[in-house]
């Protein structure tokens, strides 16, 4: 518009679509403990078991029923999923230049908008019509068909039938559109039954067409999500101090970030092998505003011995956010009221540099910060979810955890409690025979909308070393020390026990970590068969769990190397660079107290060491780079118990090793024209194609195959064409 002022804009959009082109299949298998995982219970008269099979069963002593444990791949074959989205974004904003106090002032102003519209499209299945169509006999006239289609299956109409959770938490909206929570009974339909073609379970794709397609549906999931953002700032000098200018930048910025997740209704209502997926909607917004500077103590023509340059840059803002999500109409009447007023918040670093010497600059840094929780964890949708849970409180369990004395006299008082015992005697009594029974049990996972945000502290100190003699060679190193607090985490029904029973403060344990988690589930009534176990209906959502402190060092050196004096007056150049990350400590303390913290560095997936070397070579618009990036061996281990008298643990399983491994990258490309408006890039990734780390050595007498934790990149080898144009 003029010198003082320039409107800009920014429009993107992107169109993504992944397939991964076979997945497992869903098995049943008599080592899953779910209703609809585990083995199914065969009848030795079904028409579909061969001769040879039914004799060999027989041989063993079968004489009416057995069970069978399969993969279920042949269901779908390599049943692919795929997600597609659909990315918007656009920014209109201003910024020029102004004078005041003398100066001129820069002025940035714009507001940007941001949507993504995913979907996901998959195949699943159904769990009523697989134990139908795997139910198979033969009718009057010899047919073979379900068995719930003769007189002799006739009674499933209307029940739940074996291998299927029959009950599911549900969220709907009702006439009014206010969203209700609800236990919804799946059981056996007349349509169901009259759909049903028998299925032949023995071998591998032995089923009909007919068969595959009743058992199985196809699934699908959307997501939309969008952000309004909006920010403007000021910065420039203010004064001239002895040593340059003193500089400041104000800025504000407001974000809304809006989500609505949806499944089918097949999946919303817990129709296939997955547990029912409820609807998640929310927004948060954001204020945040705040200032920085630039203090010049000693430099330029200000110095003294030792004071080459000093300054001091202190930042500091504020945040508050808040959020809302419609609320829900519990099971029990009452009302989920989902709104988080949020509080503000303050954030800020104090940083400075100091050169006693042109070649070296020392720099250090405090600096407080804060994470806050999302949308999906402040306003995740109940998740119906089932579970055999650990009860503290057994007799297997009771001595353990980290507070065990504590945790023996919570479950006396639970038990009184429960009117299963006057007094202490009478506690331990029954705690010395209570072994639960191990029954899955229902509940939900929901989001939190009283989390606080996460709190970070660290501070950092590190040098800058560039010599006079080589001034395009640069080495830097810095040491980081970051302590993590009210960690959000998810917790599942095992952990919320846990930190109820092993709390001093039970049966409201929110003064150690701000969640009453002892609120998240009940016991049965003494007059239940049952009594005392974990009932249904617990809940689990996100809390403010845990401390992580993390120390490590970090090292770089750049280089830059004309090659003009070498090969000819102009040769070009070779650019190199190289990092090398040391980890000290990774500690982790779930309850909150670093005594009792597990340590990770070292651990798989947590090296101790890695570096990145990087070097390429530029000759006009010609560029070519490689990429060495490597990580150290780690181990698997576990916290164990402490060595009395130290600070030690006992690593119990410190023999299980994955090596250490490596990973190239090459690039290669041109940029042509004298202004270098249209460049062509060819990248390849993994050079080498590595899968895995390699074989896991456990012990150090054999080698194990790999397993999952050695998988070191998805893909493997892959390849990338870009194009850029510029005008």
């Amino acid at each position: 518009m003029s010198d003082a002022a320039t409107i800009y804009t920014e429009e993107s959009y992107a169109h993504v679509r992944n397939l991964l082109p076979r997945t497992g299949a869903v098995s049943n298998s008599i080592g899953d403990a779910t209703a609809e995982g585990n083995e199914l219970t065969m009848q030795l008269s079904n028409p579909y078991l061969g001769d040879q099979a039914r004799a060999a069963l027989g041989a063993a002593g079968v004489t009416d029923k057995f069970l069978l444990s399969r993969s279920n791949q042949d269901l779908f074959g390599d049943n692919p999923v795929t997600v597609s989205s659909d990315t918007y974004r656009s920014v209109l904003g201003v910024r020029g230049t102004f004078a005041a106090f003398g100066k001129t002032t820069h002025y940035d102003a714009s507001a940007s908008y941001g949507r993504s519209d995913l979907s996901g499209t998959g195949r699943q299945v159904r769990d009523i019509e697989y134990a139908l169509a795997v139910d198979a006999v033969r009718d009057a006239e010899g047919r073979i068909v379900c068995r719930a289609q003769t007189a002799a299956g006739a009674g499933i109409l209307g029940q739940t039938p074996y291998g299927v959770v029959g009950e599911e938490i549900v969220r709907e909206r009702d006439a009014s559109g206010v969203m209700v929570e609800k236990r919804l009974r799946r059981v056996v339909t007349a349509a169901q039954i009259a759909a049903c073609r028998p299925m032949n379970v023995f071998g591998y794709g032995q089923m009909s067409a007919a068969a595959r397609d009743y058992v199985t549906a196809p699934t699908s999931l959307t997501n939309h999500s969008e952000m309004i953002f909006a920010q403007s700032s000021l910065s420039g000098p203010i004064l001239d101090l002895p040593a340059g200018a003193l500089r400041y930048a104000f800025f504000g910025e407001y974000r809304r970030e809006q989500l609505a997740y949806h499944t089918d209704d097949l999946t919303r209502t817990g129709g296939t092998r997955l547990v029912a997926i409820a609807a998640t909607e929310g927004h948060v917004q954001t204020a945040e505003f705040g200032g920085e500077a630039s203090v010049p103590l000693f430099g330029g023509a200000f110095t003294a011995p030792l004071l080459r340059q000093l300054s001091f840059d202190p930042g500091i803002r504020f945040v508050r956010q808040s959020g809302a999500a419609p609320d829900v109409r519990s099971l029990d009447g009452s009302t989920l009221v989902q709104r988080e007023a949020g509080r503000w918040n303050r954030v800020y670093s104090l940083a400075g540099t100091w050169r006693p010497v042109v070649p070296l600059l020392v720099r250090g840094n405090w600096t407080h910060s804060i994470r806050q929780p999302n949308v999906t964890e402040l306003f995740l949708g109940g998740q119906p979810a089932f579970t055999s849970p650990t009860d503290p409180c057994s007799s297997g369990e009771i001595g353990q955890g980290v507070h065990p004395a504590t945790r023996l006299a919570n479950c006396r008082r639970a038990v009184i409690d429960a009117g299963l015992a006057t007094d202490t005697a009478g506690a331990d009594q029954f705690l010395n025979g209570y072994v639960p029974s191990g029954a899955a049990i229902t509940g939900v996972f929901n989001g939190s909308p009283g989390l606080r945000p996460e709190r970070g502290r660290s501070w950092t100190v590190g040098a800058v070393f560039t010599p006079a003699f080589a001034p395009h060679f640069k080495l830097g190193g810095d040491y980081v020390h970051v302590l993590l607090e009210d960690q959000i985490v998810p917790t599942d029904i095992d952990t919320a026990m846990q930190l109820c029973l092993d709390s001093p403060h039970y049966p409201d344990n929110r003064a150690d970590i701000g969640v009453n988690t002892c609120g998240f589930f009940k016991r049965l009534p003494a007059d239940n068969q049952r009594a005392f176990e974990i009932a249904n209906g617990f809940n689990m959502g996100f809390i403010n769990q845990g401390k992580l402190q993390v120390e490590a060092a970090n090292a770089t050196l750049d280089d830059v190397v004309p090659l003009d004096g070498l090969f000819g007056a102009d040769a070009g150049k070779l650019v190199l660079h190289g990092n090398v990350y040391r980890l000290f400590h990774y500690l982790s303390a779930a309850d909150n107290d670093l005594a009792h913290a597990e340590e990770s560095a070292g651990s798989i997936g947590v090296s101790k060491w890695r570096t990145q070397w990087r070097g390429g070579y530029e000759h006009g618009g010609f560029f070519a780079q490689w990429v060495w990036n490597w990580a150290s061996a780690t181990h698997a281990f576990s916290a164990g118990a402490p060595i009395e008298g130290t600070n030690e643990r006992n690593e119990v399983r410190d023999f299980i090793r994955v090596p250490a491994y490596s990973l190239h990258d090459a690039s290669i490309g041109y940029a042509f024209g004298a202004q270098r408006r249209f460049g062509l890039t060819f990248n390849v990734s993994n050079v080498f194609d590595k899968l895995t780390a390699g074989p896991m050595v456990q012990s150090y007498a054999f080698r194990a195959p790999a397993y999952p934790n050695t998988i070191i990149d998805d893909f493997g080898r892959r390849f990338t064409l870009s194009v850029d144009v510029k005008w």
